[in-house]
């Protein structure tokens, strides 16, 4: 039994990388900001290798590929983006400049964004996928184990590991978590996430996992992918919706998240 279990969100994969390894790097994040300074009992889940394209190596290539583009292109109208519709050939340049406008307004480095943003979409899509189950139930197996096994106290889900989490606690009510402490969420994302999920939306709203006993969602108010904010307007159940200063320039990595204060304080009473 583990006190804390955490599920990853994209761009995690290394070839050395385990999930014992992954939970020693959000225990060290974590305990940056605890005070004081105490060990912590975390658990987590690696599925990314699950989600991996074999054929693309992580990071050679900032392209959004065609298949992706109508989910770029939903985001950056969630975003409000200027004129992203795009309309056949020129679906690339349109796309190449939704997100240099992303990075511009955000202060962040353009082929950064865009390798991030290729990295994200592919690997929602390959678990979203609707014509292709096979990496989506893999995961939410993996995850489903852990929680079995570890059967922790906390869930800490980050980015597309809230989505994991979301549909892994409602697949099995049986599961019980005194806290579920998503750090930003994509759920609500329309288009790309939200009508998506299993469960999905009723009149537009998803529900709590029936096992949780209480949720909080953090996001930075500047995440780019957790949007909309908050998630409370699409969500129902969640029980503190925190919007914190994360991080200038790199507010959505897993690190900053960890270590906030804003986090700390929500998981102090189950350290």
């Amino acid at each position: 039994m583990s006190t804390l279990l955490g599920i990853h969100g994209v761009w995690q994969y290394h070839r050395d990388r385990t999930a014992d390894v992954l939970a020693g790097m959000w225990r060290g994040y974590l305990q940056e900001g605890v005070r004081p300074v105490r060990e912590v009992d975390l658990a987590a889940v690696y599925y990314s290798p699950l989600l991996r394209d074999q054929g693309t190596p992580q990071g050679t290539d900032d392209e959004v590929p065609d298949a992706l583009a109508g989910d770029v292109d939903a985001w950056l109208r969630a975003l409000g983006a200027p004129n992203p519709t795009m309309h056949g050939a020129v679906a690339t340049g349109r796309l190449r400049d939704g997100i240099a406008w992303v990075a511009q307004r955000y202060g962040l480095d353009q082929k950064l964004t865009r390798l991030f943003v290729r990295a994200f979409f592919a690997e929602v899509a390959r678990y979203l996928d609707p014509l292709d189950r096979t990496r989506h139930d893999a995961v939410l197996g993996e995850v489903l184990h852990a929680l079995h096994t570890h059967r922790p106290r906390v869930v800490v889900a980050h980015s597309l590991g809230s989505v994991v989490a979301f549909e892994a606690l409602h697949a099995d009510p049986g599961v019980e978590v005194e806290l579920l402490l998503t750090l930003g969420s994509p759920l609500g994302m329309p288009d790309v996430v939200l009508d998506k999920l299993d469960p999905g939306p009723v009149a537009g709203r998803l529900t709590k996992p029936p096992g949780v006993r209480r949720w909080v969602n953090v996001a930075d108010r500047g995440d780019i992918i957790a949007i909309p904010r908050p998630l409370s307007s699409v969500v129902d159940g969640i029980d503190v919706d925190l919007e914190p200063s994360i991080h200038a320039f790199d507010f959505h990595q897993a690190r900053n998240y960890l270590r906030n204060p804003t986090t700390v304080a929500a998981l102090a009473p189950y350290l």
